[in-house]
């Protein structure tokens, strides 16, 4: 199996998972910014640079690191977060 091969495998896996643990459909791309290939998450059903990122990077051999950022014309995906009610809080938080 190639580099190749594998890292798609492993995105086909990601993807999966996402979204079944989510419900949410999810968009996925390769960041190859740094030292070793991350991967960039986001919702499908809003533009990347208007909602929240997650990307996941390798770090050593067997850890990764999570970062979440927002895009830069997430303000209004940001407002909408900072009015949602307590359950929708709650349920953010019981998935992450």
């Amino acid at each position: 199996m190639t580099i190749s091969e594998m890292l798609a495998a492993k995105k086909a896996l990601i993807l999966r998972e996402v979204a079944e643990g989510t419900g949410a459909g999810i968009s996925l791309e390769e960041d190859r910014n740094g030292v070793q290939t991350g991967i960039r998450l986001w919702f499908a059903d809003i533009p990347r640079s208007n909602g929240p990122i997650v990307t996941l990077r390798p770090t050593g051999l067997s850890r990764f690191e999570a970062r979440l950022s927002f895009g830069n014309f997430a303000s209004a995906t940001i407002a909408q977060m900072k009015m949602a009610e307590p359950e929708a809080i709650q349920l953010a938080r019981a998935l992450v």
